[in-house]
Parts: C-alpha cells; structure tokens; sequence
C-alpha cells in the first residue's frame, strides 16, 4: 500500500486530480465521481495489487434520473475492468439519488456533500446593515436562470463566467440592469457579502448539491429556491427556506415573504448545522464500516477531528500544514483544469 501512495503522490495540485486520502491502511481516498473517471486510466496504471482501494466518490452534477444513474453504473464498469481492486461508495445528494444509484447494482448512502462544509468560516453578523434584498452567488451560465431575479429591486449577484458565455452575460446584465454586480469575492469574506443581504436565491432548476445553498443558511440568510433536482432541499428547513414558481414574480414574492417573517438569523444557523452533523455521522458510519471488514482496530470518531476538513480539502484552499498531516495526495499530472465547471462538473 504505501508504494501505491509514493506512486500517485505529487505536490502539484493545480496539475492533477484533487483527492483526500483520510486512511493509508486500508487506503480510503474521497474524490468527485467525474474527476475520477476522466483520469481512471493513469489511476488505475497505479493499482496493481490485489490489495482493495476504496475510492468515496462525491457527486458534482445530479444522478437523480434513470438515464443518469445508467449513465453512472456504465463508468463504474468501465472503472472495474481497468482496476477490479477499487471498491466504489456515492455519496448521494438526496433520497431519490441514493435509491436510483443503488437500483443501478452500485453502493452509495445519502450523505449529503453541502455536510462538509466548515461552517466555522461562516457567520451571523447581526450589526452588519442590510443593503440588498436578496443576494445570488452564482456562476453567470443558463442554468443558473438569473432571469428570474428581474423581478427584485435590490439585488447583489457575485459570480463570474466563461469566455465562451459572454452573450449570456450580456444578456443576464441587460435583464438585472440596477444589480449590484461583482466578478469574484475573497472566500474569507463571502460571509459578509451574505450578511449585506435579506435573502439567499438557489434559481437552477437541475444541478448538484449547491454548496451555496447552505452557506447562505449559515450565515443566517433564509433561502428562496425553485423546484429543482440535484439535492440541496434536503438540508433545508421551513419556514427559512420556500420553494416558489420558476417565475420573476414569484421569486421576487418569495424574497417579499422572507423579509417580513423577521426569522432570527441565530435559528437558521443552527438548523443546518444540525442537519450537516447528521450526514458527517453517515459520513463516519461509512468509514467506520470499511475499518470493520478490514478487521481493524480503529475508531474514526476518533479520528474524526484530525481528518475533517472544509469540503474535505477538495477543489477548495486549505493550509498546507493540514494537508501535509491529513496526505491530501493527487495524481501525477495530466493536464487537469483547477476549478473547471460544467453541466457534469461541479457546481458553484
């Protein structure tokens, strides 16, 4: 086993797949699914003993439709006959996702990913003043439907966009023209960009998990999201987040409704938190069940606050003192794009 970590381990991380390794023996690595899969061939050059690798596979666009979990089940086949030593767990985003995944003749939990989250690096500001109604963090491309915010008056958007998107842009400003808008904001200090606003909006109508859609509820901003697919309903709860028509009337009638419910902003914190700490101990669970078959004497409960991380030090910064004492290896370098972004990649 350690042979295998010295040959798939390299300090270049902008030039190749990101993962976690949280156990050398057994080796347990998390990843997302499509990362993986796109390098599967130079990973599995690596595995060449009998020994298992078990590979905790994050999902960054939806599964949550029968040709998409077909589609998934076709890349896992592909996978085992390159490597048949790997051994694959999903974590799911939602109910329906896990059960679709597992009907497909794979291994997955419902292990929400927006659970990784170190809500640490979010918070309430209760002096901060509120200058906008609502405030959307979001990428400026289709799905992410910025249209139906034409209807809110006062209106943060932070979210950048691809060269090749630039119609779409120009379209989305000259619909939003008295948004507040900005190209990128300092990860440290998204927080108080959250705080400047009433309301958080989730718009997409099909993505992954939405990592933003928790970090506005830790900053104690209620949500107003559309009907969707993807799973980030599944750390919501009412009244701090509604559900509302894919229409500009609508969401601006939504965000109308949370301003005037006055939630305190300390109450929506603590319910997501304690939805988040319900999946880390699926999360843990999980882990704790591959030490078991191996026959191992180990407690990850134990471990567990050594190991967790923000988002689990994937595709995000982290002190390079923590990655060095939790191995936060990658793959030797194949040309990997850092942050690329795609209807199968993942999501804002």
């Amino acid at each position: 086993m350690k042979k295998i970590l010295q040959k798939i381990t390299t300090t270049w991380h902008k030039e190749a797949l990101p993962c976690y390794v949280i156990s050398r023996v057994p080796l347990i690595m998390v990843c997302y699914w499509q990362d993986f899969f796109n390098h599967k061939e130079a990973f599995a050059a690596h595995c060449t003993t009998d020994q298992p690798v078990y590979l905790i596979a994050m999902l960054g666009w939806q599964r949550e439709t029968p040709l998409r979990a077909a589609e998934l089940a076709a890349e896992v086949h592909a996978v085992a006959e390159l490597a048949p030593s790997i051994r694959i767990t999903f974590l799911s985003n939602s109910p329906v996702e896990e059960r679709l995944i597992t009907g497909a003749g794979l291994t997955s939990v419902f292990c929400h990913q927006n659970a990784f989250l170190d809500e640490r690096r979010y918070r309430v500001v209760p002096a901060m003043r509120k200058q906008y109604d609502a405030i959307y963090v979001a990428r400026i491309t289709p799905f992410k439907r910025h249209q139906l915010a034409s209807g809110i008056s006062s209106l943060s958007l932070i979210g950048s966009w691809h060269d090749y998107e630039r119609q779409h842009r120009d379209a989305v400003m000259q619909a939003l023209p008295a948004a507040h808008w900005q190209k990128k904001a300092w990860a440290p200090r998204m927080y108080r960009h959250m705080n400047a606003a009433h309301t958080g909006l989730c718009l997409s109508a099909e993505e992954g998990a939405m990592f933003v859609s928790a970090e506005y509820l830790l900053c104690g901003l209620p949500v107003v999201s559309t009907p969707n697919i993807g799973g980030r309903d599944h750390l919501f709860t009412e009244p701090f987040a509604v559900t509302v028509s894919p229409s500009p009337q609508a969401v601006a009638e939504g965000v109308a409704w949370q301003i005037g419910q006055r939630h305190d902003p300390q109450d929506i914190r603590h319910a997501v938190i304690e939805k988040m700490q319900y999946h880390r101990s699926v999360f843990r669970k999980l882990v704790q069940s591959i030490y078991d078959a191996e026959g191992l004497d180990r407690d990850f409960a134990d471990e567990w606050p050594a190991v967790y991380t923000h988002k689990l030090g994937i595709r995000c910064r982290m002190p390079w003192s923590k990655r060095r004492q939790q191995s936060l290896h990658v793959l030797p370098p194949l040309g990997y794009a850092d942050g690329a972004d795609s209807p199968r990649g993942i999501n804002v």
